[in-house]
């Protein structure tokens, strides 16, 4: 039997450490965002598993040690310590987080004193993402932590700043959640951010502390805003240079953003990884009089890039994209100085390991996703595609890489925009072609212009010329992608599965074309079989379903049933059904029902629907609908609790769109009280039973 020494058990572990710790990492925070344990009880099995990590470790000097066990042991010890880790990385569960008092008849009960760390300009209010640094109760002031979104409408003529401190009283809300499945949840989204509760902000009752004076970043990034719109004046051109080359959202036109969102070119429009790409290429082609190999150039050669990387980012107001950019760069630099032959996709995966340390459910934001699903893509699949193309014209070669860097990020994460924004952008290859050589050009010609525009050169006004039409014909390209027959496939719903068998396809698809093998093809075929039965099986199943969604969200009672590919609507203060809802099923207008007459029925099958309840195989499912509605008395029935806030005489508070079944019920009193199996019990604010 092959000996298992010190040395040895670490090389198992060597070539892919990061990628070995992520995985399970990955699987943690996943699941603990999915269900919930006792932190203690987490904390114990995490300290056990460490204790028996280190037993092995050291046994395996001294005897025969499993290296499968250690791995086993290791990979449980991570994805006990990320469940554990996300549970305490929640600010409400740390000692000093802020009391919250909920309002009595809309009048504010929490009197807070804030500082502003983030701004966004939405269309009525300025959403100022906020740090709570004192709390006034009962007359004392307490220091606290937490972070509170403060909606400050525009109306208020106050335009606030990054650094503001306010003080004021304000009605903490919990924001909105989904209304429906497939629906966008706000609420959801925010706990990501590590933001719980939000407020609109009374204006009479807010008051300004502090308002920051703009830093030497901001000023710059004002000159430079104010320097791209006098050398581009065309009103549709000039909010898409000032997105790409300083991270400004400005108001785009309309039909011009639908065109970059239908086509899959959106990305173009905020500084990201590309962004950031390319003016690493370009500062290493400037500062490619660094010939020398010895070890002190290379470090001043590295230490330039990263400060130009890194104040680009802070000019650019490092937004969250752009700041996982610059840190994935420096992680790449640093480890080429380190280790020049260090493996990619573990610096990638050592990086990503990082950051989720930081925020571990940054894993569920679509811009972690996308860049590191495109890093990975480019790194994967780059020189497989470089390679399908070979000149000695050294101008079509360079042409060549920059499309091969674009299709392969867009072959690794059209899957992932396909399953957060249910559209296919059937042309991603070619809006990829075009992006890519325009955002270089565009990159190179803002960093030409803008210099000449400060300095006042008039005689060089003609090196305006690339950045302004390289901006105008890219738009035209685009707007003209967006005209094409199938410029945008809408209706396309893939789930986590369908979306890694689709990256899997991507990796299989390019080697084969790299390597012609009849093995890679043979996979590849199988793989494409998988993802065609896959996608049968789903429709099918969507067909054939029933089940019954019921919510309360913003206080809009629905309640409907989806039978095979009918939607009846049973209760609520709205015909309209949620159009993601209905476009998961593509469940046309036409096959919505709404039946809210004493007389009016839906019988189908072994179902059968009233405005008073819905029956399933002579199981009656009933609901309470208003808080003055009261229980009847039917045993071994399903209920549904859709108000706000319903008590019995018994004071007992049930939580609202809940579904029970109960035993013995008599007048507004429920004897036994249990979970309706059936139920969908996730996060959410709505209930999905499954009959189905």
């Amino acid at each position: 039997m092959r000996e298992h020494t010190h040395t040895k058990l670490r090389i198992a572990w060597a070539k892919y450490p990061f990628f070995k710790i992520l995985l399970p990492y990955l699987i943690g925070i996943v699941l603990a965002d999915s269900i919930f344990i006792q932190e203690k009880i987490l904390g114990v099995i995490a300290f056990c598993l460490l204790i028996s990590l280190i037993a092995l470790h050291l046994g395996s000097r001294h005897s025969q040690v499993s290296s499968f066990a250690f791995g086993i042991v290791a990979f449980l010890f991570w994805l006990v310590f990320s469940f554990l880790w996300t549970y305490l990385r929640d600010e409400r569960n740390l000692p000093r987080h802020y009391n919250v008092h909920l309002s009595t008849k809309g009048k504010p009960s929490n009197e807070f004193i804030t500082r502003t760390y983030y701004l966004e300009e939405k269309d009525r209010y300025w959403d100022c993402y906020s740090q709570v640094l004192t709390q006034m109760d009962s007359n004392n002031l307490q220091p606290v932590l937490g972070n509170l979104l403060i909606r400050i409408p525009k109306s208020y003529s106050y335009i606030p700043m990054s650094r503001d401190i306010y003080q004021g009283k304000f009605s903490l809300l919990v924001p909105d959640g989904a209304a429906a499945p497939y629906e966008f949840d706000w609420k959801v989204m925010l706990h990501r951010r590590n933001i719980h509760w939000i407020t609109y902000a009374d204006t009479s009752l807010l008051k300004v502390i502090r308002h920051a004076e703009p830093d030497w970043l901001e000023t710059w990034r004002i000159k430079l805003d104010n320097a791209i719109r006098n050398i581009i004046t065309n009103a549709r051109d000039y909010p898409v240079a000032s997105a790409m080359l300083i991270g400004l959202r400005k108001k785009m036109d309309p039909e011009l953003y639908r065109a970059y969102s239908a086509t899959g070119a959106v990305h173009v429009l905020s500084v990201s990884g590309m962004h950031v790409g390319i003016l690493a290429g370009i500062l290493e082609l400037i500062f490619g009089f660094f010939k020398s190999k010895s070890r002190t150039s290379r470090i001043i050669k590295s230490i330039l890039i990263l400060c130009i990387i890194w104040v680009y980012t802070l000019l650019t107001g490092a937004s969250p994209p752009i700041v996982r950019s610059a840190f994935m760069f420096t992680s790449f630099i640093s480890a080429r100085l380190i280790q020049r032959d260090a493996a990619p996709m573990n610096i990638l995966a050592g990086t990503a390991f990082i950051l989720l340390i930081i925020n571990p459910l940054d894993v569920f934001n679509i811009g972690f996703q996308l860049s590191f699903g495109a890093m990975a893509g480019i790194y994967l699949l780059y020189e497989p595609i470089r390679q399908l193309v070979s000149t000695s014209n050294s101008a079509i070669q360079i042409i060549w890489k920059i499309i091969a860097v674009s299709l392969s990020a867009q072959l690794m994460i059209y899957p992932v925009v396909g399953y957060h924004f249910h559209q296919f952008a059937f042309y991603f290859w070619l809006t990829g072609i075009i992006s890519s050589p325009f955002s270089f050009i565009i990159l190179v010609g803002g960093m030409v212009a803008i210099p000449v525009f400060l300095l006042h050169i008039p005689i060089l006004h003609f090196l305006y010329y690339p950045l302004i039409y390289s901006v105008r014909w890219m738009n035209d390209i685009i707007a003209w992608v967006y005209t094409l027959p199938m410029g945008q496939v809408s209706g396309w719903w893939p789930d986590v599965l369908d979306s890694g068998i689709l990256i899997i396809i991507s990796i299989l698809f390019v080697q084969w074309l790299m390597d012609k093998s009849n093995t890679t093809f043979r996979y590849l075929l199988m793989t494409l079989i998988l993802f065609v039965t896959v996608m049968i099986i789903h429709e099918y199943r969507d067909q054939r379903k029933i089940e019954i969604i019921a919510t309360n969200n913003r206080n809009h009672l629905k309640l409907w049933v989806k039978h095979q590919m009918t939607l009846i609507q049973v209760a609520g203060d709205s015909t309209l059904i949620e159009s993601n809802y209905a476009a998961k099923y593509n469940i046309q207008s036409t096959h919505i029902i709404r039946i809210d007459g004493a007389n009016d029925t839906y019988k189908s099958g072994p179902l059968k629907i009233s405005p008073k309840s819905i029956i399933i195989d002579s199981t009656p499912i009933t609901w309470i609908a208003k808080s003055s509605d009261t229980l009847q008395n039917k045993p071994n029935q399903a209920l549904l609790f859709l108000p706000k806030y319903w008590r019995n005489k018994a004071n007992k508070k049930i939580r609202p769109v809940t579904v029970y079944t109960t035993s013995g019920v008599e007048h507004n009193s429920i004897d036994t009280i249990f979970p309706y199996s059936k139920v969908n019990f996730s996060k959410k604010d709505f209930v999905q039973i499954s009959i189905q």
